[in-house]
């Protein structure tokens, strides 16, 4: 029996995938701050985790980082659309369903003014240290990092898994004597391309997929790697933020960098597939750089009072 076929049936009900479809083809362009052909700073990346008083969501680009006013320029030639409930916002539309916006500066253009490629379009806001640089392309955000898109972007650092984990109601689990069902979550962050300055400097961000496999003792595969986590196409909606990142997830701050925790599985088995005894975790960056980590496991063999589940298992998205 193949192990895509013995994936189905034990397992494909259980993971969170969250793979959207691909974008519409790109085109590449070049920096929206000086210089344009050389690769900048980046503190924030696509879907990495946003938190406000009430609200979390998912990051809508990425974050350039240049100092308080500096020039800030046009990365392809279209219209300008100012909205005035954002004053700090230039959007520049470079075709009918594709449009570029440029977020904590302070415009030097006008509503509806045709641009041209390096284009000055404003300065740095004071106080923000960074572009908010985003590409939609219809109603979708796509990442500026993927290949084809912002250029030159250089990346050969693999991401970090930190840890492979698993949890009940948040309760850390002892590996080798699981319950019939936990999560599994994966501590994981990418800091390649050029490192922020400052307090900043430790900025990282979330790595663009997760796939999972289970192995056996003698290291063979027992199924085929799935792909659990996908943040390298679009941005995801809101009401799957915590389907994705789980508690003591945190954002880049001054002085402390983020914390990615995400939910590889739900409602895992241990004894779903046969002779399984370890999950195996492949993260990959946006630049194709792998990281692969594996944590062994084992069901509890004596009886246990487990607590049933708090929460309703997440259904897949796909």
């Amino acid at each position: 029996m193949s192990s895509e076929h013995l994936l189905r049936p034990a397992l494909a009900a259980l993971f969170i995938v969250l793979a959207g479809a691909a974008p519409p083809a790109a085109h590449a362009y070049g920096w929206p701050v000086k210089p344009f052909d050389e690769p900048h700073a980046i503190r924030g990346g696509l879907d990495d985790p946003r938190f406000g008083q009430r609200s979390r969501a998912f990051h809508f680009g990425v974050d350039v980082c240049a100092p308080d006013g500096a020039p800030v320029y046009a990365v392809s030639a279209g219209v300008v659309h100012l909205d005035r409930r954002f004053r700090e916002t230039v959007a520049v539309r470079a075709g009918s369903a594709h449009v570029f916006g440029y977020w904590h500066v302070v415009p030097v253009v006008s509503h509806r003014q045709h641009v041209s490629e390096h284009q000055l379009i404003g300065h740095v806001a004071a106080g923000w240290g960074h572009v908010h640089f985003s590409e939609r392309r219809g109603h979708r955000y796509v990442d500026p990092l993927a290949r084809g898109r912002l250029t030159p972007f250089i990346d050969h650092a693999p991401p970090t898994i930190r840890q492979v984990s698993f949890v009940l109601h948040a309760r850390r689990l002892d590996p080798f004597a699981l319950p019939p069902s936990a999560d599994v979550l994966v501590e994981a962050f990418d800091g390649g391309g050029v490192h922020p300055a400052g307090p900043w400097e430790g900025a990282v961000r979330a790595p663009a997929r997760l796939a999972l496999r289970l192995v056996g003792a003698d290291g063979r595969p027992r199924t085929a790697w799935l792909t659990v986590v996908d943040l390298g196409r679009r941005m995801l909606p809101a009401r799957r933020f915590w389907q994705v990142y789980a508690p003591g997830t945190r954002q880049n701050r001054p002085d402390l960098p983020g914390r990615y925790r995400l939910y590889a599985a739900n409602g895992f088995l241990p004894d779903a597939v046969e002779g399984a005894t370890a999950v195996q975790v492949r993260a990959v960056d946006n630049r194709g750089n792998v990281t692969v980590a594996l944590q062994a496991f084992a069901a509890a063999r004596a009886p246990h009072a487990w607590p049933g589940r708090a929460r309703r298992p997440l259904a897949p998205a796909w």
